[in-house]
């Protein structure tokens, strides 16, 4: 898994809405590399520190899980100016 890659529009396209949450939206997305579909969370990205140290957190605690089966994986990580993007695994 990387972190901080330099853009999503570079390894991703975005794909249709599957559902708006209270906090973000979740799309579907293909990697322009492998031509795998997944999913990719979509937050605002209002970075006051409160919400960096939420994000990092949150960050942390995905990453500690990629290790456990049957989780969700939490395949990158985005940050730009207006979003802040997770990109997991898409299980049908």
């Amino acid at each position: 898994m990387r972190f901080f890659s330099p853009k999503f529009e570079n390894d991703y396209t975005l794909g249709k809405r599957i559902c708006n949450g209270v906090t973000c939206q979740i799309r579907e997305c293909r990697s322009i590399k492998e031509e795998k579909d997944y999913v990719v969370k979509i937050y605002p990205s209002d970075l006051d520190d409160i919400n960096t140290i939420r994000y990092e957190h949150h960050l942390y605690v995905k990453n500690k899980l990629n290790s456990i089966p049957n989780i969700l994986k939490l395949r990158d990580c985005f940050f730009d100016k207006y979003y802040v993007y997770y990109v997991m695994e898409k299980y049908e």
